[in-house]
């Protein structure tokens, strides 16, 4: 009796070079889909060097996985390189992170080929991008949602316009499908190759029917037209690490000038950007515990006499401004709850239960009780995902990293509105999501929807400090990008107060109606005056479908990986062996 015995055909000499150069391919193209290029069209072609590097495997496919992901790190090598001015040692670290979910989505879709031969790429490979994107982007380490596939579609409507239904999420699978489509005669043949066309159509008509969705009407007669006052401040780097106390009086004196000359416009609220309120807090029990011990800080103007700055004195000093204008302001300041100041030494330690990056509201001259703490602290930005658990180790890779940073911010738990009283009468219900939260697709819904998908705010205002890009304006570019989605997603208008830029307004279907304040240049000081595009806020077909899609395909990628192919009782280990 016969037997046949399957041999594995080697691979070809320099077989690496095909997936090396797919992922070169796709390196390229994203880099010239995002700022300073630009080209969003490119995002259509992005993903198919991966996807048939995937689909047809030269190598097993982790090494496929493997060479693909060394030819997609110059991309992220560009992206992320602003971080090497805040921190040079954690730049190489974040780069191999984000180059590392190549090799998950191409390892993967090359093992699925391998195991369920009948499975349809042309659709599967979509889902598995946005599977890979969401849990990128949302899941690991707390979320890191940048350079998604579908941010540079926001400049095209038509397309971008499905994400009133779907979010940026199920855009990125939208045009996915249309890569897996163009490459789907070489992933699937036959069948694939007429209904290809049908996955163009049904692209085609999700971007224009979404776009439909938000389509708005001008907004009735009588119907409230609040007008926002945006400063935008200039503060290089950051000021959470260095901000001296002679540069914060030199500083408070041209913030109050800004804000000062906005009000002439009569605008009905004022906003400052993120943590740029100088002093130590606004925190009203924090302010009287300062009061009360006399705590001041040294100013040594060099003319052989030092000033004492009281400590609450910037606090004291922004209430009788807003009293004095009499226009309500949204600040960024951190909150400091429970201080105690412990004396030592001839000087004072300030000690708290807690500190929180928040958002405050003045208005009547005081300080509201209201606020909002930032609830997502940004991954290894405000916190270290997953080593916060070991305050030691911590401690320890920031003095190695990241010296002179602190990560001891304590997370919010409540998404809160802040309902403000206009100046000119009426009330403006906000959320206020601060810095890279803007970024998060699941919180921005629960912020501006609470359950049930009731509309809780008709205004989300984004106050950041993106003086930590440093001279990396492409970066602000898409961080407005982002901005932009979130409006769309909720079909609620954004006003986005930026240290350093851009500044901007953005009505609920993600068009920029008033970005910086000088000709959308970043890296200036300024202000910009501009009406809430009030009529622009819709309730959208995302405030209830939600996240369950890429959930739904992240599921089903993990079961289709752990699940063992079935196979016929007749068949042989020798039968069913097949070629590369």
């Amino acid at each position: 009796m016969s037997s046949t015995h399957a041999t594995p055909i080697p691979p070809k000499p320099r077989a690496w070079r095909w997936p090396l150069l797919a992922g070169v391919a796709h390196s390229l193209l994203m880099w010239l889909a995002f700022e300073p290029v630009g080209w969003w069209v490119c995002v259509f072609a992005a993903p198919v060097p991966l996807f048939l590097a995937a689909a047809r495997p030269a190598l097993p496919p982790l090494k496929t996985a493997l060479w693909c992901a060394l030819g997609v790190l110059p991309f992220w090598v560009l992206t992320e390189w602003w971080i090497l001015h805040v921190s040079a040692a954690g730049w190489p670290f974040l780069v191999v992170i984000q180059t590392s979910w190549t090799i998950l989505l191409v390892w993967s879709l090359a093992r699925l080929r391998a195991r369920w031969p009948s499975l349809p790429l042309p659709l599967v490979a979509p889902a598995a991008w946005m599977a890979v994107e969401y849990l990128r982007g949302e899941l690991f380490a707390g979320g890191y949602a940048w350079s998604l596939l579908a941010y540079p579609l926001i400049e095209a409507p038509l397309f971008a316009g499905a994400g009133a239904a779907v979010g940026a999420y199920g855009v990125g699978f939208l045009t996915a499908c249309v890569a897996a489509a163009a490459a789907g005669g070489y992933m699937a043949p036959g069948r694939w190759r007429i209904r290809a066309p049908l996955v163009l159509l049904f692209v085609w008509v999700c971007g224009t029917l979404g776009g439909r969705l938000i389509d708005t009407e001008p907004a009735a007669d009588g119907a409230p037209r609040p007008t926002v006052a945006i400063v935008q401040t200039n503060v290089p780097q950051s000021n959470k690490v260095d901000w001296t106390i002679l540069r914060e009086l030199a500083d408070w004196k041209r913030f109050e000038e800004l804000t000062r000359e906005a009000a002439r416009h009569g605008p009905d609220l004022i906003v400052w950007p993120e943590t740029m309120m100088p002093g130590p807090t606004l925190e009203p029990d924090a302010l009287e515990t300062l009061a009360a011990g006399g705590i001041f800080f040294p100013a040594d103007f060099g003319d052989g006499e030092v000033e004492r700055v009281p400590a609450d004195a910037f606090a004291r000093r922004l209430m009788d401004v807003q009293r004095d204008l009499g226009v309500p302001m949204l600040v960024g300041e951190e909150a400091m709850i429970g201080l105690k100041l412990n004396f030592e030494d001839g000087g004072v330690r300030l000690e708290t239960k807690r500190r929180h990056n928040s958002v405050y509201l003045v208005s009547g001259g005081r300080v509201q009780p209201v606020r909002y703490d930032k609830i997502h602290l940004t991954p290894f930005g405000e916190t270290m995902p997953y080593i916060s658990a070991w305050p030691w180790l911590q401690q320890q890779l920031l003095d190695l990293g990241a010296r002179g940073m602190r990560f001891d911010l304590a997370a919010g738990i409540t998404p809160t509105v802040i309902t403000v009283p206009l100046a000119g009468g009426g009330s403006l219900d906000t959320v206020t999501p601060i810095c890279f939260e803007i970024t998060n697709t699941r919180l921005l819904r629960s912020m501006v929807y609470g359950e049930g998908g009731r509309r809780r705010a008709g205004a989300i205002v984004n106050v950041t400090n993106d003086g930590w890009f440093g001279d990396a304006d492409a970066v602000r570019r898409q961080h407005m990008q982002i901005a932009r989605w979130r409006a769309l997603e909720t079909g609620t208008p954004v006003l986005r107060a930026a240290n350093t830029g851009i500044s901007c307004i953005i009505d609920g279907a993600g068009r920029v109606l008033h970005a910086g304040v000088q000709a959308g240049q970043t890296r200036i000081d300024g202000f910009l005056v501009s009406e809430v595009p009030a009529h622009s806020v819709r309730s959208t077909p995302y405030a209830f479908v939600g996240t369950w899609p890429p959930l739904a395909a992240l599921a089903g990628m993990i079961i289709l990986s752990l699940v063992p192919r079935r196979t016929s009782a007749g068949s042989s280990p020798a039968t069913r062996a097949q070629a590369p």
